[in-house]
């Protein structure tokens, strides 16, 4: 019986405290409402209790966008339960999720191409409604994939490369087989505080690098101690938008000039992008420089080694994946 008495006590208390929070009633109301709770049997105040529970659910603040719990966080006026310092450096707060990902793929087919690993998806093998799916027009279309070799990429694929032979060149300069580099690209790309989401966007017909550490969900996971390269090519007709994590990497996006070549151009981007990170001869590190220059690679060597991963995809459905590592020889 005494057990009994304690627990309707502590229960009365407890919800006499979640009342006047609730209410906003003044602490002078306590010893009222305590006189008022203690009249009624233990079962009754478990009615109070779920109506209380109600009450608090109802008063829950809704789901929140991602910029609003950052600056909810940042301004401080985020609940007091959300952890903010690790919440702003994962983004995994209530309400919030990543709403810009690829689509689902499941890989059907993989082949090895001059050390690439190429893995067509599901999406690859749909009628284009034409008749075709876009495997069989790349296997059709496609020249070969040349090998990966940074030493013969110290310019990037917008200008001609006298070392790489298959580098078509036409007019006296002009590359049909290349791509553009609009400007220097982002540095520090999407950052705020490092380990923000933030969302690529990639229009139709152009191509996006990243450099650098990151991460985007289901699809690239470049997070360790070696460089890494990322590269996104949509030949669709709508844009992508894909959500992610980076760190303070180096960002590029263009338009590449020949979707029926575009083995080229991705060779020649990503054999530039290795031969800045592993500080190679080139334009960025001119032979005799003490320290790299480039491609997030924190070290005066640059990288030992390089994992590249390149996404070819039709706006946010990915049609193949090619994974292939770079690495530097002394």
């Amino acid at each position: 019986m005494k057990t009994r008495m304690m627990k309707v006590a502590s229960l009365a208390l407890a919800l006499v405290l979640l009342l006047m929070s609730i209410t906003g009633v003044s602490a002078q109301s306590e010893p009222d409402l305590v006189a008022l709770l203690s009249e009624l049997t233990f079962e009754q105040l478990l009615e109070v209790n779920q109506i209380v529970a109600n009450l608090l659910a109802d008063k829950a603040p809704p789901a929140v966008s991602q910029a609003e719990a950052l600056v909810m966080c940042e301004a401080g006026d985020a609940p007091p339960e959300w952890d903010c310092e690790s919440l702003l450096a994962e983004m995994s707060l209530p309400g919030v999720a990543v709403e810009n990902t690829a689509e689902d793929f499941t890989v059907v087919e993989t082949e090895e191409v001059n050390d690439m690993v190429i893995s067509w998806t599901n999406h690859a093998m749909k009628d284009r409604d034409d008749g075709t799916t876009f495997y069989e027009w790349a296997k059709s279309e496609y020249p070969d994939w040349p090998e990966v070799d940074p030493v013969n990429w110290p310019t990037a694929p917008n200008i001609p490369n006298p070392l790489v032979d298959w580098f078509r060149v036409v007019n006296g300069d002009e590359v049909p087989d290349g791509l553009e580099i609009p400007d220097t690209g982002e540095r520090n790309y999407c950052q705020v505080r490092e380990g923000e989401w933030c969302t690529n966007v990639v229009a139709p017909g152009h191509y996006m690098l990243y450099t650098g550490d990151g991460n985007v969900p289901n699809l690239w996971d470049g997070i360790g101690a070696e460089g890494h390269a990322f590269s996104y090519w949509n030949v669709g007709d709508v844009e992508a938008r894909l959500d992610g994590v980076f760190f303070q990497g180096w960002r590029l996006t263009g338009r590449y000039w020949n979707g029926d070549a575009l083995p080229y151009a991705v060779v020649g981007l990503h054999g530039h992008a290795a031969n800045n990170m592993q500080d190679l001869e080139g334009e960025l590190n001119p032979k005799g420089t003490a320290f790299n220059a480039g491609g997030n690679c924190g070290v005066p060597g640059g990288c030992d080694e390089v994992r590249h991963t390149v996404v070819i995809a039709s706006g946010n459905a990915p049609l193949a994946i090619i994974t292939f590592t770079t690495f530097k020889f002394e």
